[in-house]
This record gives structure tokens, sequence and C-alpha cells, in this order.
């Protein structure tokens, strides 16, 4: 669809003097001159014949303050119920592990599948962490968690 000289008439009417938003602006046309022309269309062709103006930058040159909120009792009593942290789970060292010293065909299910030697291996097989193939202390060298980085 086009845009005709009258649709941009009222447009201009609408927009600049009237104050109408562009969604209203767009339906009032569409129900004058039977067009169905959208809210976008309408913006688009207000850019075009200059009724759109550019959104005012605004540049702080201080941060805006944080509003200071009250503690909500309910979450204190929450956390009050919770009870204490669990203390952090226990990391072997590897000085630690002795290896079982374990064939490929007698280790274990759940055992961990560290590897030691050059050539036929043999296998720690001390319980695994859940959802890992080491025990503690091998998925401790295995996987590293990456340390904060001080700011």
């Amino acid at each position: 669809m086009t845009w005709t000289p009258e649709q941009d008439a009222m447009l201009t009417d609408l927009v600049k003097t009237g104050g109408e938003p562009y969604s209203e602006a767009a339906a009032a046309i569409n129900a004058r001159f039977k067009t169905r022309f959208s809210r976008n269309a309408a913006i688009g062709r207000g850019k075009r014949i200059g009724l759109a103006t550019p959104r005012k930058i605004v540049i702080r040159t201080t941060k805006p303050a944080k509003a200071q909120s009250k503690p909500r009792p309910d979450i204190q009593a929450r956390k009050a119920a919770s009870g204490p942290k669990p203390p952090p789970p226990f990391v072997a060292r590897i000085a630690d592990v002795r290896p079982g010293n374990v064939d490929l065909v007698d280790l274990a299910p759940d055992g961990c599948r560290w590897a030691y030697g050059d050539g036929p291996f043999v296998f720690c097989n001390h319980p695994r962490v859940w959802g890992l193939s080491y025990c503690p202390a091998h998925s401790h060298l295995a996987y590293r968690v990456m340390e904060r980085r001080a700011a």
C-alpha cells in the first residue's frame, strides 16, 4: 500500500499537532480511508516525512543511588529455619590415596578409573564420586574449578 498526500496530512495532524500515538493514528487513518496500515507502518511513514523526533539521550554523570530496602522478616525466618550451612566436602590429597593396583578386568563398576603405569595399566579402584569417573582425590586432579579472579 502506498501513502497518499491526504493520509500524510492526517498522520501529521494526529501525531504532531494532536499528540496521538502512532497506533491510534494508524487506526484512525485505517477507519477513514479503509486501509490496513500497522502501527509500524505509521512510524516508518512518520520518520520519512519528518514527524518522528529522535529520542532524548540522557547522560548521567553520577550513578543513581540504590534504594535501601528493609530486610523482610519472612526471608530472615526461612534463613534461620534452614539451619547452619553444611561443611565443605572433604577433598583428599593425592598423597593420601593408596592405589588399588587393579587390572582393568578386575575393576569394580563403581571403582575409580585413574590409571597408573606406562605399559599394562593398573587402576585406583577407590569408590568414585557420583557422576564422575574418579575418586575424590583424583577428581580433584582431573577437574579443576576456576578460582575467582581478584578484583
